[in-house]
């Protein structure tokens, strides 16, 4: 019988910091994008001179938070 990896298996060794994580920063871009205008109403749009549209921007944080938990190999070192 072949021997599972340590990962598939959900075992992680290594640990990094925060803000080292892309999932942490996707998630932070897509919810500034989402709130960006009811928590210091700014528009994306007119902060990227319209060039770029709010959902768009929400989708790449998304897409990016998705890819950094796909793709992780160290879990967050816990904050206490």
């Amino acid at each position: 019988m072949a021997e599972i990896p340590d990962r598939q298996r959900g075992i992680v060794k290594e640990e990094k910091g925060l803000l080292q994580s892309k999932t942490f920063w996707g998630v932070t871009v897509m919810v500034l994008a989402m709130f960006s205008e009811k928590l210091f109403g700014v528009k994306v749009d007119d902060v990227l001179n319209g060039n770029v549209d709010q959902s768009m921007v929400t989708l790449a944080g998304a897409a990016l938070a998705i890819w950094g938990r796909v793709k992780a190999k160290a879990a967050i070192k816990s904050i206490t």
